[in-house]
């Protein structure tokens, strides 16, 4: 068995003042769809910012033989983008997806930067054999955004 923690809110994290992070333990909200051997999930998220980048993580199980894959299509007063795809994983399957840029945004590793500020994503998990999804986390962030400049706190550092 293959237990997946994969992606990261590390380049986010810096834009906390312009950002939002969401996550999902239970996919009751998610519509799901079963056929051929496979689970599909998917579920509109609204981010509650303006963002132009989304990091996706998730942790799941995949047992040989299982795979998962994570894709997101922006949504925008423009209309919706193409599905853009996170890659494949599982247990011998670890591969990112090159190649996706176009006019509207290009996934970076981890990391879908837009070219034009989005409103909300539709996030669709695909499981293929047994593998089980137990967290997807989405981080949001409006990175034409500067973040807020305040004085540090020196009583906090005993200065």
């Amino acid at each position: 068995m293959f237990d997946m923690a994969i992606g990261s809110a590390v380049h986010v994290a810096a834009h906390l003042a312009s950002g939002k992070y969401v996550g999902f333990e239970a996919f009751d909200s998610f519509k799901r769809t079963e056929a051929e051997g496979k689970v599909v999930l998917e579920r509109v998220v609204d981010a509650g910012i303006s963002w132009t980048e989304l990091v996706p993580s998730w942790n799941a199980t995949a047992p040989s033989g299982s795979e998962v894959v994570v894709e997101v299509q922006a949504l925008r007063e423009l209309g919706a983008t193409k599905f853009y795809s996170f890659g494949t994983w599982g247990l011998g399957a670890r591969q990112s997806l090159p190649g996706q840029k176009d006019a509207d945004g290009d996934v970076l590793t981890d990391t879908l930067r837009m070219t034009a500020p989005c409103q909300s994503v539709l996030v669709r998990v695909t499981l293929r054999g047994e593998a089980n999804l137990k967290f997807l986390g989405l981080c949001f962030a409006n990175t034409a955004l500067e973040p807020n400049q305040s004085e540090p706190i020196r009583e906090a550092w005993g200065k």
